[in-house]
């Protein structure tokens, strides 16, 4: 087992994973409560307020944190995270501003569009210092923020919605919990003494390819969630949408919890592979092997049980949610397994074709809601959204795989 943790370079996933294990655990013990506290109308609109927020996170940082890992000295690492922490601050601003303007000249702004800015920020902050805190080796760090995370926002949510907030109890607990983790990813990376020359003339023009082809790839990539919030509102209503959200929510935890490590971490050890001039394919390969067989068994046990433990879970309000789980499991295996290794379209320089292969998958994915919608069946529209999600997740996979045969003399 060793040997294998070593020749999978998991080490730092696993400890990730176990730290960030008591983070999802927090997530997982305080669903049961926020579902009686909150109704699905709640989670919808908490939902339509993320979905919002996580496009503008992309377009924030223009994804020049994504080039973070591949700084070739720490320095040069903290300058990119403060040049996407400006960026994601001009843009947060520019939103309040014009909340600000609208609101003067009598418009209404609701606390809705007024948190908006805040979570922005916080989102793209959060992102930028989690690359940062890998870069830098800072494992404790990022896996501290994980924790402090779930806790304080599933935590303050509980204690709004007992003096009885609507979808408000969720959006400032969302909005604490952010602010409060932020700052534990900046104290736990600051810089304790100076030890290499400053980094000069670094600004945007050194990242054209990351802004012109990461940045529209990764507003196209947040459509997956907030393109399909969009669509069930419009199409099915509100109790929809707050159903699939908290079927979303409860699935996607471990890709929180492993894939999402597994990105951050391999996509550094990729880095070096590349440039030692030596294919990371086998990296790849091997490790979404793993993934798939920890993620099979998973998926039996949605298929098998999803909607029965939902109603107990989450009461029976609920159970519907668990029937999309299961319609949605070949797509939780198949996102588990290969969404962490999109760092290989990065580092071949093929963001171009990445991005022509999201467009094609969302307007797959929308195309199947509509589909269901035209059915009258929310149930068909998850079920044919599962299946085009599957079929783009099996082609992309194979597309990495071809792209890190990398030969050593490249």
């Amino acid at each position: 087992m060793k040997e294998l943790i070593e020749k999978l370079h998991l080490k730092n996933v696993l400890r990730l994973s176990a730290a960030t294990g008591i983070g999802q655990l927090l997530t997982y013990g305080s669903a049961p409560i926020l579902s009686r506290i909150y109704n699905t109308e709640d989670f919808a609109w908490f939902a339509l307020f993320y979905a919002w927020i996580i496009p503008f996170a992309v377009l924030a940082t223009l994804r020049v944190e994504y080039s973070i890992p591949n700084a070739e000295t720490e320095m040069m690492a903290r300058e990119r995270a403060k040049l996407a922490l400006n960026n994601a601050w001009r843009l947060a601003s520019i939103i309040a501003v014009v909340f600000s303007v609208l609101y003067f000249f009598g418009m209404h702004i609701s606390a809705f569009e007024a948190f908006l800015p805040i979570g922005i920020f916080t989102v793209a902050a959060i992102q930028t210092y989690s690359f940062l805190s890998t870069r830098l080796n800072r494992y404790r760090t990022n896996a501290l923020y994980r924790v402090v995370n779930s806790l304080f926002i599933n935590g303050i949510s509980i204690a709004l919605g007992y003096f009885l907030f609507d979808y408000l109890g969720l959006v400032i607990g969302f909005i604490i919990g952010q602010v409060i983790s932020l700052w534990v990813l900046f104290q736990g990376t600051r810089q304790d003494e100076l030890t290499e020359e400053p980094v000069k003339d670094i600004s945007l023009k050194n990242f054209k390819q990351y802004i012109f082809f990461n940045t529209p790839q990764g507003i196209i990539e947040t459509l997956q969630l907030s393109g399909t919030v969009w669509m069930l509102n419009v199409c099915f209503g509100d109790s929809a949408t707050g159903l699939y959200f908290m079927c979303w929510k409860i699935i996607q935890a471990p890709v929180n919890l492993i894939s999402n490590t597994v990105f951050l971490t391999h996509y550094n050890k990729a880095s070096e592979l590349k440039n030692k001039g030596e294919s990371y394919r086998p990296l790849i390969l091997s490790t979404a092997k793993a993934l798939m067989l920890f993620s099979g068994i998973g998926a039996v046990l949605i298929v098998a049980l999803a909607p029965t433990l939902f109603a107990f879970v989450f009461g029976e309000e609920w159970r519907a949610s668990g029937e999309m789980a299961r319609w949605l499991a070949p797509f939780f295996v198949l996102n588990f397994s290969v969404s962490p290794f999109s760092f290989t379209a990065i580092l071949e320089n093929a963001q171009n074709k990445a991005l022509g292969l999201n467009i094609i998958d969302v307007i797959l994915k929308l195309g199947a809601l509509y589909v269901g919608f035209l059915m009258n069946s929310v149930i068909w529209a998850i079920g044919l959204y599962s299946l085009v999600s599957s079929v783009m997740y099996l082609i992309t996979f194979v597309w990495y795989l071809r792209l890190a045969e990398i030969k050593p003399h490249q």
